[in-house]
């Protein structure tokens, strides 16, 4: 029994490992079709975009930046603003300590005023002279008679040294003296109410000269009653011939100033005068208009509107003309350049193209701009291919830009 059951036992182990050996059957699972994706058919703004020029390129300011300084020199004052503020053409940007062109502002100014009295009083006193020509007329005909009868009486009273005397002489020098002393006294009460104006004053002047002929005269008739009554000397003689000169030539001028004043000739002197006046107050004007604009050299102000980038002094400093104050930015007039337009692109560029511009800034809001122009010079090349740069403008936007955002370009070369 025993070896039966080994012998089935044995025979059932080696079934076993029979069936062990034999391959395994498997089912092959069913695979799907690749998923392939089509593009949809581009739109017309697709074909537009495929045909643009892109390029990298950064905002730039039309202006280079500018140094603002005076034009004169002084101590600064003060500062009127800060690194950063924005400026419109004509702030004020800086003063100079002006105490001193203010003094010279307000004694300019007296000038002026003193040089329009001068001219004014010139000016009446040559209206005054032609309103009263007749009268001087009649004036000048009178010294002239007057100056006559001084020769006439001159001569008899020189010629009269060398006679003796007679009663009638003597009693016609008496007369002389006295008539002389009346036409003295009238020349005084004449000349009184002009003795104190102005050398300047034509009226004193007449009048005085008047005053003068008379006092000359007076002191020849007593001269001349004195020789009569006494014994000449050398030295009486010597003044009769000095009073006779004196005479002629009180004549002689008598004489040219009635041609003159009948000729309708006026005062060239009072003429003079005016002129004089008017070019002085011309020269106080010039002086008052140079103090002025040396005060307003005093201000500095900005040309045009822009960013002040920094300030270069410290009030309180004295500076020369020239020295640099602050530098501005002029911010109003930007332009974007592009750094990498190849050349290859050139001839599809051209002024007054269309174009795209998305800042860093303001990725989210596209600009339009046009081409202004392309540039000369070219820039790095990208291989071996050069690059020029393409300057636009932007059109009007309402957010702020700076010089020196960057940003692409989209130039729509087929429009």
């Amino acid at each position: 029994m025993n070896i039966k059951r080994w012998i089935y036992i044995t025979i059932f182990i080696i079934l076993l490992t029979g069936c062990g050996n034999q391959p395994v059957e498997t089912i092959p699972q069913p695979t799907s079709p690749l998923e392939t994706t089509t593009e949809p058919n581009p739109t017309p703004e697709q074909v537009a975009d495929s045909v643009t020029i892109l390029a990298d390129g950064v905002m730039q300011a039309t202006q280079p930046v500018l140094a603002l300084s005076f034009e004169t020199s002084g101590k600064l004052l003060e500062i009127h603003v800060q690194p950063g503020d924005l400026v419109q053409a004509g702030d004020l940007i800086a003063t100079l300590d002006d105490t001193t062109l203010q003094d010279a502002i307000a004694q300019a100014e007296l000038q002026v005023d003193q040089s329009e009295n001068s001219l004014a009083q010139a000016q009446q006193t040559l209206t005054s002279l032609q309103a009263d020509l007749p009268l001087r007329q009649a004036e000048a005909q009178q010294t002239l008679a007057v100056a006559q009868e001084n020769v006439q009486l001159a001569t008899a009273h020189l010629n009269g040294l060398d006679a003796p005397a007679s009663e009638a002489a003597i009693t016609q020098a008496q007369a002389d003296v006295l008539f002389a002393k009346q036409r003295l006294e009238q020349a005084e009460k004449n000349y009184a109410p002009y003795r104190d104006k102005p050398d300047t004053n034509l009226n004193k002047a007449y009048f005085g000269t008047a005053w003068a002929d008379a006092q000359l005269a007076y002191d020849a008739a007593v001269r001349h009653l004195n020789s009569l009554t006494g014994t000449a000397s050398e030295q009486t003689r010597a003044q009769l011939e000095a009073d006779l000169a004196v005479a002629q030539a009180q004549l002689t001028q008598a004489q040219t100033n009635l041609v003159n004043l009948m000729s309708g000739k006026l005062d060239e002197s009072a003429q003079l005068s005016v002129e004089l006046a008017e070019i002085n107050l011309t020269q106080s004007e010039m002086n008052l208009e140079q103090a002025q604009a040396d005060l307003a050299k005093a201000q500095l102000t900005a040309p045009w509107s822009g960013a002040i980038l920094s300030i270069d002094v410290s009030p309180g400093s004295i500076i020369g003309g020239g020295t640099p104050i602050v530098t501005l930015l002029n911010v109003s007039q930007l332009e974007f350049h592009t750094v990498n337009v190849s050349e290859r692109d050139l001839a599809q560029i051209y002024p007054g193209q269309a174009a795209t511009i998305v800042l860093k800034a303001y990725p989210n809001d596209p600009i339009p701009a046009t081409v202004l122009r392309i540039g000369w010079q070219a820039g790095d090349p990208v291989g071996d291919t050069a690059t020029f740069p393409v300057i636009l403008v932007l059109d009007e936007m309402d957010f702020e830009i700076r010089p020196g955002m960057t940003g692409k370009v989209e130039i729509y070369a087929d429009q």
